[in-house]
């Protein structure tokens, strides 16, 4: 499965080539890159072709020159974007979805995370006992994989974003 994996995603990368300046040699100097916002998980992690494809689709092809001035052209490109409220990539937090660039609460996952937040702070729950509870439940983490851990469950419960806060890169934006 993995050789048909990379297969494809190379093969896919040199048909398409740079969008900017037109190279399509070698696909290893070939990078995906997320624009929108939609980013559901990294392409190199997901082992479902399927998947990989409709991912792929909402990406760029940019060779790693053209990616790295793209995303570092200004070293202020991520404030500005934060400033007028548009989400600047990654993948989108259990809870949150984006519509329109923007980081937006989805009520329906958004309630797994207060259940979680819930059972540590009123029911006084540990982190792997959160996660047994929630798999018992069958509540699905953010890859739809349903396997809760208590390490993902104190991720959450450490996360600035579910307090109100979002950091990118060690530095505080507003969302």
């Amino acid at each position: 499965m993995y050789e048909e994996k990379r297969k494809y995603i190379n093969e896919y990368k040199k048909s398409k080539g740079c969008e900017v300046c037109g190279y399509n040699k070698c696909a290893s100097a070939l990078d995906f890159h997320h624009d929108n916002g939609e980013k559901e998980f990294n392409i190199s992690q997901c082992s479902n072709l399927e998947k990989i494809k409709i991912e792929i689709m909402k990406c760029a092809v940019l060779c790693k020159n053209c990616h790295a001035e793209l995303t570092e052209k200004s070293p202020d490109w991520r404030i500005n974007k934060t400033k007028k409220g548009e989400y600047i990539g990654g993948v989108v937090a259990l809870g949150y979805k984006t519509k329109n660039k923007k980081l937006i609460i989805d009520e329906e996952k958004a309630e797994i995370i207060r259940m979680i937040f819930k059972m540590k702070r009123y029911k006084r729950m540990g982190l792997r006992e959160i996660a047994r509870e929630l798999n018992k439940l069958n509540i699905p983490t953010s890859k739809d994989k349903g396997e809760w851990y208590g390490t993902t469950v104190k991720y959450i419960l450490e996360n600035p974003l579910y307090k109100g806060n979002k950091f990118k890169r060690g530095a505080l934006v507003l969302i």
